[in-house]
């Protein structure tokens, strides 16, 4: 099963960059230029978060 979540940041909400940097200290997680990925091999459980994309319009 595969789905997309898009979140919108509040004007007070955190940064892209803290974001990432919250996201490398932990030990699952690879993070990259705009994204952090999880995976656990033990479960089969994987994710990502990209952070600095456009918004996406609502149809």
């Amino acid at each position: 099963m595969s789905y997309d979540l898009f979140f919108l940041t509040r004007q007070d909400g955190p940064t892209d960059s803290s974001l990432l940097a919250y996201f490398s200290n932990r030990p699952r997680d690879q993070v990259g230029e705009n994204q952090a990925f999880y995976s656990n091999e033990d479960t089969g459980v994987y994710f990502s978060w990209d952070v600095g994309l456009e918004e996406v319009e609502e149809s």
